[in-house]
């Protein structure tokens, strides 16, 4: 399993304009939005997946089977941007997780923005291969238990 991982991450170099950019959002309601966009703004593949479909297949399995029915493999991705301050707090720390894993994995960048489309707007690069945190809309929403009161 090592050596495969390994293989992988040798094949990629960051600036890799070859494949598609994957577009990852959570939404309020649990689930995830994903789009899969050419490098000129085409989207190819558009999901969004809800809470129930989520928990059942697990948010890395549906992400790589949107890429294989966009792309053909993960491997081709050539960035991955998560929109920011969207969706729970629990569910962006999931998306922020998938985007870091598969940047780490396929040897991809990964980036922020704040809307998908002011991303090709703003010409941003996203050549620098690099891992992102989470910045929430607001605070999470934990509740102190009653015995500590």
């Amino acid at each position: 399993m090592q050596k495969a991982i390994q293989k992988t991450r040798r094949k990629r170099t960051a600036g890799d304009n070859s494949g598609g950019l994957l577009f990852l959002a959570a939404t309020d309601l649990g689930g995830l939005h994903i789009k899969i966009v050419r490098s000129d703004g085409i989207v190819q593949k558009e999901v969004n997946i809800n809470e129930k479909q989520l928990r059942k297949y697990g948010a890395s399995f549906v992400v790589t089977s949107a890429c294989k029915k966009a792309i053909g493999s993960p491997e081709k991705l050539a960035a991955v941007i998560v929109e920011q301050c969207s969706g729970s707090f629990t569910n962006l720390r999931l998306t922020v997780s998938v985007a870091n894993t598969f940047g780490w994995l396929y040897c991809v960048p990964v980036c922020t923005t704040e809307n998908w489309n002011s991303f090709f707007l703003s010409k941003k690069n996203y050549s620098k291969l690099n891992f992102i945190v989470p910045r929430y809309s607001k605070e999470p929403n934990i509740t102190v238990s009653r015995k500590s009161i």
